[in-house]
């Protein structure tokens, strides 16, 4: 267990979804979903798509090759006027993982970034350490990214986390001209 020795989630956290949207709007640092390449022939089939037609209509690349679902009015292009989402039976990672993200798993974070936001925060259904570090796992896993370890007396990958919210805040700007979207394993 990653999170083992993280004081804040040791007793577990409440979390029950209240289906208000929010975590489907962007807001603060998060302003993009990532969409793992793993996932893009999954989210493709389920709208009937070619995994290259997907990308092109509805996703940007940036320069490293990383894949964002298109933004419309700052909300997730799949996000319903009745707050449900699109396509969630088969939504991705970082949307299956909200709000147990290994950056939002300290005080300071879950106040800031999901109280302020999430209804569902510190309501209903106490999720226990384990299955929050299953669930936050699975989220790294599927993004690749580095596991942090947020272990109060172990250094936290905090370099990596900055990195990757200045890479979220930075991917939209005006300045920047979606690229067209390739997807190298299409059939």
């Amino acid at each position: 267990m990653r999170l083992a020795h993280n004081q804040f989630i040791k007793h577990g956290l409440r979390f029950t979804c209240q289906r208000c949207g929010n975590c489907c709007r962007a807001r603060g640092n998060v302003q993009a979903v990532l969409v793992p390449a793993s996932e893009v022939p999954r989210i493709a089939a389920f709208l009937q798509l070619s995994p290259n037609d997907f990308l092109n209509a509805h996703c940007d690349i940036d320069a490293a090759g990383a894949v964002f679902l298109r933004s419309e009015r700052r909300d997730c292009r799949f996000l319903g006027a009745d707050n449900r989402c699109y396509i969630y039976s088969v939504r991705p990672a970082q949307c299956r993982a909200w709000p147990f993200w290994i950056e939002n798993l300290n005080p300071e974070s879950w106040q800031n970034n999901v109280k302020t936001v999430c209804p569902g925060a510190d309501v209903g259904r106490l999720w226990r350490a384990r299955d929050i570090d299953r669930i936050a796992a699975a989220r790294d896993r599927a993004e690749g990214f580095c596991a942090a370890s947020l272990a109060e007396n172990e250094p936290a990958n905090h370099d990596f986390i900055y990195l990757s919210r200045l890479n979220f805040e930075n991917r939209f700007s005006r300045r920047r001209r979606p690229q067209r979207a390739y997807y190298p394993f299409a059939k």
